[in-house]
């Protein structure tokens, strides 16, 4: 079986068991935490070496044309995004009261250092707190010297972190093996101690969330580029299809990169707006926006909120704020330990992340989806204003506010 077959099964029989057994199987959490836990064991170190080495290795005029254009770009499109998802709460029905009783409620509230959350003025520190927007700083800062310095001093620290980039990825797919073990455990824990209004309360997310997916990839990215640039509404959609269907297959947004750059070519061709700096601006910026946090990606704090509706307890303007900011640079590195953080963050109950957990494999293929149609926008708009070719299309843009 596949990967995402077995998290299927493993879901499944762990629902059966939890509704077999009841509370009595309410033990099985603690594998699933540390199952978890493994899984989240390599992710500070990666986000270390997958920036400092991804940033690191650019030419200076790459660099500047990727953060000076695409960088715009990319920052319209999180705060879009970041957005629409403070938005998708309004949706969530009504309800008088809510709770979720977790062990760590009962914890004093420790007030957020916002100054160590984001400077990194000891990454050593900052590692060891996990305060991952402090880490994510500090590597880009270490990537944008590596810019600047030649010579093989450079050469063996980019070799020796695209070494540890391919240890750290060798062991998260072993751990990938065991992840159905603590999909079932956490399943049947679930079953067994939520009751019925609980289960339904899931649906409100996993509906929010999949519409929110949908809107994204169909409606507001394809509308952006329709109203910016030649290219049509539809010519988006077509050529995406294909991109589109595999990732919602798999899961994987990395093997269809090659074909979102082929896709892109062609279509800048057939509005005579392609060439060859083009064809090489599209050849190094797809594979280096997949590196960043995209929209589909940013969707899952969506389950924060959920988190906050669910525990009765709505997030202050101010928190939200601080969520988006926190949520965006934490989603630098793997959503195991973005969501944890952001449930800590906004002080909601750490044992909700297990509600994520066991949803993920479902809402992971949405937001795929999301994730490869904003691949595609962001390199149709970063190639465009590069030939400056964006204007605003007032046919288009009428037609698809009507």
């Amino acid at each position: 079986m596949t990967s995402a077959t077995q998290m299927i099964v493993a879901m499944l029989i762990g629902f059966a068991v939890g509704i077999f057994f009841g509370e009595s199987v309410g033990w099985l959490s603690t594998i699933g935490t540390g199952v978890i836990l493994l899984m989240q064991m390599t992710v500070l170190p990666y986000i270390v070496v997958s920036l400092v080495g991804g940033i690191g290795k650019l030419k200076p005029d790459t660099a500047k044309l990727i953060f000076s254009r695409a960088g715009v770009i990319m920052l319209i499109l999180w705060a879009l995004g970041l957005l629409l998802v403070a938005l998708m709460p309004l949706s969530f029905p009504f309800v008088e009261s809510a709770s979720f009783f977790s062990t760590s409620i009962t914890e004093p509230v420790v007030e957020i250092d916002y100054f160590k959350l984001y400077i990194p003025s000891n990454p050593f520190e900052s590692m060891a707190a996990g305060y991952v927007p402090a880490m994510v700083v500090f590597s880009i800062a270490m990537g944008l010297a590596l810019i600047g310095m030649k010579g093989d001093n450079k050469t063996q620290l980019l070799a020796f972190m695209h070494t540890c980039g391919e240890i750290f990825g060798r062991i998260t797919q072993g751990m990938v093996k065991v992840l159905p073990i603590g999909i079932f455990a956490m399943s049947a824990s679930a079953a067994g101690t939520m009751g019925v209004d609980e289960f339904a309360s899931m649906q409100v997310y996993l509906i929010s969330y999949f519409a929110l997916c949908l809107v994204l990839t169909f409606a507001v990215l394809p509308w952006i580029v329709a109203s910016v640039t030649p290219i049509t509404y539809w010519q988006t959609i077509q050529m995406s299809k294909a991109s589109l269907v595999t990732a919602f297959a798999t899961g994987n947004i990395f093997i269809v990169l090659p074909v979102i750059v082929e896709e892109c070519k062609q279509v800048m061709k057939s509005h005579n707006t392609g060439g060859e700096d083009t064809d090489t601006l599209i050849e190094i910026l797809v594979p280096i926006a997949f590196t960043f946090p995209n929209i589909g990606k940013l969707t899952v704090i969506l389950f924060v909120y959920f988190c906050s509706w669910f525990n009765g307890t709505p997030i202050e303007l101010l928190d939200q704020l601080s969520l988006s900011v926190s949520g965006l640079l934490a989603l630098f590195g793997s959503v195991y330990v973005a969501i944890p953080f952001m449930l800590d963050l906004v002080h909601l109950p750490a044992d909700l992340f297990q509600l994520f957990v066991m949803s993920g494999f479902i809402t992971g293929k949405f937001n795929s989806i999301t994730a490869v149609m904003n691949l595609f926008i962001l390199t149709l708009l970063t190639a465009a204003m590069f030939q400056k070719n964006l204007k605003c299309f007032l046919p288009q843009l009428l037609k698809m506010t009507l």
